[in-house]
């Protein structure tokens, strides 16, 4: 791991040295004051002296992932290692410097400071506290500029704010999948009116394969971020199977409210723009098993500045 680390910390150097800038001292002391409290509160209630096989499992695949070049591939996988198992310092500052890469300055900030917790004698403290501080600041900084999901469809264009506070490792797979163009060419296969429109099967891209849509997926499955975000109506939320931790490209979103779904489904995101597309897509006659009886084409998915989508 120390190998994995360091090549992170090379191939991040550029990046880095451009945006240190100085930080004041007493902007150091107010940052920290409550940091030796804060630590012992969080070692005390998340101390987890062994990693699981799991947490293991989703290491291995993290660091080949980075041996890859596959960057956001490595987040999500160090991500589901830390959801596991808290008390693991490396893990914190690979993903702290990962999500630095992908600009995710709040992701960072708050990976880099259980790092320090975690790890308050380590040779590159003061390094690592300097970066936190600027990762904090850049954090506040782009709080009004969230990236956004532009979905494309035949009926319009529907916007959506993306929740990456309460479901991190959901909303990066939902962007490096739209990065790979995965959900173009797709369609909404599912739409029951006054409650949700599904789409994410890549299968529904092959019309001769229309009796297995809504069974298809990437190849993988993500684990459950249930959260307190509810399922009103606009809220985009992520599809999966009987077991919790089975979703993986699927999505759907909700035509009504829906709080029976609160705490089952993971919500990610919430529409920001175009309701009368989902309006119109939600009131599409449908027939058996609640398809549309006129396809409705995803034709992009796209992440982008929330700026850029006005």
């Amino acid at each position: 791991m120390s190998r994995c680390r360091h090549l992170l910390a090379f191939f991040l150097v550029a990046t880095l040295l451009s945006f240190v800038s100085g930080v004041s001292a007493q902007s150091e002391e107010a940052d920290f004051a409550a940091f030796s409290a804060e630590a012992q509160i969080w070692i005390a209630a998340t101390s987890k002296p062994e990693m699981s096989d799991d947490a293991r499992t989703q290491k291995v695949m993290a660091e080949d992932a980075f041996k890859q070049k596959d960057f956001p591939g490595a987040l999500t996988h160090y991500l589901a290692a830390l959801n596991k198992h808290s008390m693991w310092p490396e893990g914190h500052y690979n993903a702290a410097m990962l999500a630095a890469e992908a600009e995710d300055y709040e992701l960072a900030a708050h990976h880099m400071r259980r790092y320090l917790v975690l790890a308050p004698d380590a040779k590159d403290a003061q390094a690592s506290k300097d970066k936190f501080l600027l990762w904090q600041q850049k954090a506040k900084l782009t709080t009004f500029t969230t990236d956004v999901a532009v979905i494309k469809t035949s009926e319009g264009v529907m916007v959506f704010e993306l929740w990456p506070e309460v479901a991190p490792n959901t909303v990066e797979n939902f962007r490096k999948l739209a990065a790979k163009k995965f959900y173009d060419g797709t369609c909404f296969h599912r739409v029951i009116k006054g409650f949700m429109i599904q789409g994410g099967d890549p299968l529904s891209k092959d019309a001769s394969k229309e009796s297995s849509w809504g069974s298809g997926g990437p190849g993988y499955q993500i684990k459950a971020e249930f959260n307190d975000r509810p399922h009103t109506r606009g809220v985009l939320s992520m599809a999966r199977s009987t077991k919790p931790d089975s979703a993986g490209s699927q999505f759907f979103i909700c035509h009504g409210d829906a709080a029976f779904l609160d705490h089952q489904y993971t919500t990610f995101g919430k529409l920001i723009k175009g309701d009368d597309v989902l309006d119109k897509i939600g009131n599409t006659k449908t027939h058996k098993p609640d398809r549309p009886n006129q396809r409705i084409d995803v034709i992009s998915i796209k992440i982008v500045p929330a700026d850029s989508s006005k």
